[in-house]
C-alpha cells in the first residue's frame, strides 16, 4: 500500500457495518469471528482515501482463520458460502472453484490495482467462493465491493481466509488511461485451459503490467535469431522468476511461451539451438510440476534436429 494506508496487523477487529454492502454476507462473516473461544485469527486490514476530499479509494479486511473440525464449526462457513448465494442476485459476477493443489488461485483487487491484491484459493485442497458488487454510492460505477470465503478441512481443523476488498471493477481498469498499455484479447493457456489475457489481467490483480507487455512481445512470430532469442530470454527470465516464487500458475504461462516459441524456431543456426536446449533443461530440472515438466522437454524435442 502507498504511504497514506492505514496497516493494521495482526488483531481482531470486527467490520463496521457501513463498510459492508451486502447484510447476509456481513451476518455470516461477524457470525464466525465471534467464536473467540475456538477460533484463531489473524486479521489484516488496508485502508486508502484521497489525500484531499478524504474518499476511499482502497481497502481491504481479510482474516485468517483456523477452526475445529466438524460442526457446529463448519456449518460456519457453509452459511458464508449460502449467504452469497443469497446476495448473489445482486452481485455482477460470483465464481466458485476448487484446488488441489494449491496452485489455481485468484487474486482480488485492492484500490486501482496497483498496491497489493487479496488472494484467494492458495491453501492447498481448498473450496473458495467470491461475489463482486457494485458500490451503490459510487454514480460513476467505478468502484466494487468483493467478498469471497475459502476452507480446507483436515484432521488439525478448518483453515480458511474470508476477505473483502474495494477497488476499481475490471471493465474500468480496461477502459482507463493511465498511460499504461493496453492488453488486447488473445487466448493462452495454462494447465490445458483456455484464458485470455484479460482473465489473466484480473487474475493477478493488473498490478504488473510489465508481466502483460512481456506476454505481448512474444505474440509475434521471430523474423531473425536476434529476435527469438529476444523473445526467449524474456520467457525464461519470467518463467524462473515466478518458479522461484513457487507460483506455477504464472509459470505455466511462460513455459507455454517457451514451447510455442521452439515450435517456431527455424530461424535459429544448430549452435543457437543447443544454447537454447540447454537453457530449458536447466530450467526443466528445477521444475517439479509434471505437466509443466513435459512442456519443457516437448520444447527440448523441438529444437532438436
Amino acid at each position: 500500500m502507498k504511504s497514506k494506508s492505514l496497516i493494521l496487523s495482526a488483531m481482531l477487529i470486527a467490520m463496521p457495518s457501513a463498510l459492508m454492502a451486502q447484510q447476509n454476507i456481513q451476518k455470516t462473516f461477524d457470525a464466525l469471528l465471534k467464536q473467540k473461544q475456538v477460533i484463531k485469527v489473524t486479521a489484516h486490514h488496508d485502508m486508502e482515501k484521497d489525500p484531499e476530499t478524504g474518499v476511499k479509494k482502497g481497502q481491504a479486511d481479510v482474516y485468517d482463520f483456523t477452526l475445529p473440525a466438524g460442526n457446529p464449526w463448519r456449518q460456519l462457513v457453509l452459511d458464508i458460502e449460502d449467504a452469497i448465494h443469497k446476495d448473489s442476485e445482486n452481485a455482477y459476477s460470483v465464481s466458485s472453484s476448487e484446488n488441489n493443489k494449491g496452485a489455481n488461485y485468484v487474486t482480488l483487487v485492492v484500490g486501482d490495482g496497483s498496491s497489493e491484491s487479496v488472494a484467494i484459493g492458495k491453501i492447498p485442497g481448498s473450496k473458495y467462493m467470491y461475489a463482486c458488487f457494485l458500490d451503490k454510492k459510487d454514480p460513476e460505477k467505478k468502484y466494487r465491493y468483493a467478498y469471497a470465503v475459502e476452507w480446507a478441512e483436515g484432521q488439525e481443523g478448518i483453515k480458511g481466509r474470508i476477505a473483502t476488498t474495494y477497488g476499481t471493477t475490471q471493465k474500468y481498469r480496461e477502459q482507463s488511461d493511465n498511460g499504461k498499455k493496453r492488453i488486447k484479447s488473445s487466448t493462452i493457456t495454462i494447465n490445458r485451459n483456455p484464458l485470455t489475457k484479460d482473465q489473466i489481467f484480473e487474475m493477478i490483480g493488473n498490478n504488473t503490467p510489465g508481466f502483460m507487455l512481456k506476454l505481448d512481445a512474444v505474440d509475434s512470430v521471430a523474423t531473425n535469431s536476434q529476435e527469438w532469442l529476444s523473445q526467449f530470454s524474456t520467457v525464461r527470465t519470467m518463467y524462473g522468476k515466478y518458479l522461484a516464487e513457487h507460483n506455477m500458475t504464472l509459470a505455466n504461462v511462460f513455459a507455454n511461451n517457451i514451447y510455442n516459441l521452439c515450435k517456431k524456431a527455424d530461424v535459429l543456426d544448430a549452435d543457437e539451438k543447443k544454447i537454447v536446449m540447454g537453457e530449458i533443461a536447466r530450467l526443466r530440472d528445477a521444475t517439479a510440476d509434471e505437466y509443466t515438466k513435459n512442456l519443457l522437454v516437448l520444447s527440448i524435442k523441438k529444437l532438436r534436429p
